[in-house]
């Protein structure tokens, strides 16, 4: 359980506020063309960036990327790591300055490249022979990905972002109003007036008190994610597409 205290007056910024991360929405919107399954709205999109991919020549480097995508994303691109990288050139000083260990564990299982039937992807084996080689691959098909494909995208979405931190910040002007937002968007909240708490049921028993909740909206991402750093606890989850552009 996390509680996260919302006493001291009106508006509660910043013990509730707002992040956003232009590299977690480029990792989710691979995670969402790595599922083999679509919603008529990404299965668009993903046919279109496809045959980018293909026309760019970089296709094979995805297929040899994706098996990382299909089930998460990989822990380095969340929103809370990759909060400081707001545009291309900051992403390749983010990985150089990555330990390559850090790298391998966020998508390396003790299962992944060893042999069980099948010939397991080739970048699971290639990331225990030379992690570094991987990871400078990676950071070159992220920049290529973000430079013809992915930016252009980001322009057009990035006025949800702008109308969601609105949103947020009109609601967050009372703890009713934040309640029910959270209601909205994460129903794992719940709202203790006489202890001026707001409580999260993350389905653990230990008891955490955090003292900010950041929220980060997503458009890519479909799911409602828990992520805990130190004294805060930023909570994932896909906003409301009303009108998305294309």
């Amino acid at each position: 359980m996390i509680s996260v205290p919302l006493s001291g007056g009106s508006p509660l910024h910043p013990t509730v506020t707002y992040s956003v991360s232009p590299l977690f929405e480029a990792a989710a919107s691979l995670h969402s063309l790595a599922h083999t399954t679509q919603t008529k709205e990404h299965s668009d999109w993903a046919e279109e960036l496809l045959s980018g991919f293909d026309s760019e020549g970089i296709l094979k480097e995805w297929e040899y990327f994706a098996p990382i995508f299909r089930e998460t994303i990989p822990d380095v691109l969340d929103p809370v790591q990759t909060k400081e990288v707001m545009f291309v050139e900051d992403l390749y000083g983010y990985f150089v300055q990555m330990p390559t260990t850090s790298f391998t564990k966020s998508f390396l299982t003790p299962e992944d490249g060893r042999e069980t039937g099948n010939a397991p992807p080739a970048i699971y084996q290639d990331a225990r022979q030379d992690a570094e080689f991987v990871k400078g691959r990676f950071s070159l098909f992220l920049s290529t990905y973000w430079l013809l494909f992915f930016e252009e995208k980001w322009e057009k979405i990035a006025p949800l972002f702008v109308n969601e931190a609105e949103n947020i910040y009109e609601a967050i002007r009372t703890p009713e109003g934040c309640m029910a937002f959270l209601q909205k968007v994460a129903p794992l909240f719940t709202y203790r007036e006489e202890e001026q708490k707001l409580i999260c049921d993350d389905g653990t028993t230990e008891n955490v008190q955090a003292d900010q909740l950041i929220l980060c909206p997503s458009y890519f991402y479909d799911q409602v994610r828990l992520v805990k750093e130190g004294l805060s606890t930023y909570l994932i989850y896909p906003m409301k597409k009303w009108k998305t552009p294309r």
